[in-house]
């Protein structure tokens, strides 16, 4: 049983790690420099190239996932482009929106999927 608990545990962290990875690849592939969208379509090269510098975009893409990959763990989502706050001042009071919305969806729909179940298994 523990061997079995064991192997999920690691099938989820590989998961877990091949999403992440891809997620971060996504990111990387977007079209358009991530400079342009940041500092908007009328700034210069000079500008960009050093908004890239100094946000570590010329390191090797394996040193930007690990950094980005220990940030995310830690809990630093890094600041929004569009409202200029970190990420997490943002994502938190949506989460707790998120969470009431699921557990009162899953309150109404438990008992009716509950009730449809046995109409179903004694209609039969």
């Amino acid at each position: 049983m523990l061997i079995m608990i064991a192997k999920r545990m690691a099938y989820m962290v590989l998961t877990m790690l091949v999403v992440s990875l891809l997620l971060f690849l996504l990111l990387e592939a977007s079209p358009g420099s991530v400079a342009t969208k940041v500092l908007g379509p009328y700034s210069s090269d000079e500008q960009r190239m050093i908004w890239l510098e100094n946000h570590g975009y010329f390191e090797p893409i394996y040193a930007r996932y690990f950094s980005w990959l220990g940030n995310f763990a830690s809990g630093d989502f890094g600041e929004s482009i569009r409202f200029k706050v970190p990420v997490a001042e943002i994502l938190w009071p949506r989460l707790l929106s998120t969470a009431i919305l699921g557990f009162w969806a899953m309150a109404l729909i438990i008992p009716i999927a509950l009730v449809l179940g046995v109409l179903s298994g004694t209609l039969c």
